[in-house]
């Protein structure tokens, strides 16, 4: 498949795993002092980012790599607003005054791609990887280094891949402590 040639160390073979995924979600984001009914210009945009995501992850013990394509919306239409202003309805707090400044309806396109490495150092892993994205509403690239520890630290990915794993593939066998930087 073409995501193990992106990420050089996956090999495929009868003990990778290999799933597709389907997502959605939505990202509100507000002004530092939410009360202000007016934005200030040095301040933050208030927006909402509704999108759908699909892609493909393969890995095996040692290695990963995960490939997602994002649509989405900006803009009234991402329902921000509603959502945001019906939450805090919900449990008792104020609402936003600021929508009315929202950004501007925006079509959101992305292309992600993670790979992670993991390099087994007897009572620890490290863990080597890097990301990047490309698209209308994000561009960037990393490079991360962690050390895992702990009985379940052979489970253990990055935080932000984790979260997007099968819950058979990331569950742990006893606790694990990772530390790491990314840039």
């Amino acid at each position: 498949p073409a995501l193990s040639r992106l990420c050089a160390r996956v090999d495929v073979d009868q003990s990778t795993w290999q799933t597709r995924h389907f997502g959605f979600g939505q990202n509100l984001y507000t002004q530092s002092i939410r009360t202000r009914v007016v934005p200030l210009a040095n301040d933050r945009p208030i927006a909402a980012y509704l999108f759908a995501n699909t892609g493909e992850a393969i890995g095996d013990d040692s290695s990963q790599g995960r490939l997602n394509l994002e649509l989405g919306i900006t803009g009234p239409g991402a329902l921000g607003e509603e959502v945001q202003n019906g939450l805090h309805d919900l449990i008792g707090r104020a609402r936003v005054p600021a929508w009315p400044f929202q950004l501007r309806p925006r079509l959101g396109a992305n292309v992600h791609l993670n790979c992670m490495q993991r390099w087994p150092a007897g009572s620890i892993d490290w863990l080597t990887g890097y990301s990047a994205s490309l698209g209308t509403m994000l561009n960037q690239a990393s490079i991360e280094v962690a050390i895992a520890a702990g009985p379940g630290r052979t489970k253990v990915q990055f935080a932000r891949e984790a979260r997007l794993m099968q819950p058979s593939i990331m569950a742990n066998k006893g606790w694990s402590l990772v530390v790491g930087a990314r840039a």
